[in-house]
């Protein structure tokens, strides 16, 4: 199909395609709506000396990658746990952390989700001591961990994102709109008059009588 043959798709089903969005959108907002809160808390750990030599804030960039293995690993959620009195498993506690570690600046930036805004941040912060309590191992100095922003209770929640929700809903709907119109314009046009026959029919105001067959011989003249 040719662009002017989709603008005049539009033209005739817009009604049709407006409709499909605005359903589709408000089943998004529903949905989206009826979804449970998630509170996000995060804290910032620095690995190693704040003030230190060249040699050891590399060795200490180097471990944050490691440190932020750890925090999800279940010797570190399952005491977590314990500490806080969540009402979870270990591995629900893995999925609702994410541990960015970033060796330049030394830091591992700990985010945890929970339905429970207080609890989000607890569990934070439970994370960020079980770590230190891990680096108090070692007695090297790059290991050493300490809390440079602890975790603060959210006041808003970071999900479910409803406007976010609503486009993809909006945008689905359209294409399953636009997908059905080309298969009804496809079924209409296998029935329908050939495009010639409809030219013949409006240059002449009769119907074509009759066709040549393909591959016919010509009559021959006597």
């Amino acid at each position: 199909m040719e662009l002017g043959g989709y603008f005049g798709l539009v033209r005739r089903w817009w009604l049709v395609l407006l409709a499909a969005v605005a359903l589709a959108s408000l089943g998004g907002y529903i949905v989206a709506s009826r979804l449970p809160a998630v509170y996000e808390a995060e804290v910032r750990v620095l690995v190693g000396p704040l003030n230190t030599d060249l040699d050891t804030q590399r060795a200490a960039g180097q471990l944050t990658n490691t440190y932020a293995q750890l925090v999800t690993s279940r010797r570190v959620t399952g005491a977590v746990i314990d500490r806080v009195g969540a009402d979870m498993t270990p591995g629900e506690l893995e999925d609702a952390i994410t541990a960015v570690p970033n060796d330049l600046t030394r830091l591992v930036v700990i985010r945890v989700q929970d339905g429970d805004a207080n609890q989000a941040a607890a569990l934070a912060n439970a994370l960020a001591d079980e770590l230190a309590t891990l680096a108090a191992e070692s007695d090297r100095p790059e290991g050493q961990t300490q809390v440079i922003d602890p975790a603060i209770v959210p006041e808003t929640p970071a999900g479910p994102q409803v406007l976010l929700i609503v486009m993809l809903a909006a945008f689905a709907g359209l294409l399953a709109a636009i997908a059905l119109v080309v298969v009804i314009e496809s079924a209409r046009g296998t029935t329908a008059v050939p495009a010639d026959e409809r030219g013949l029919r409006q240059r002449t105001g009769r119907a074509q009588r009759g066709a040549i067959a393909r591959g016919a011989p010509p009559m021959s003249e006597h």
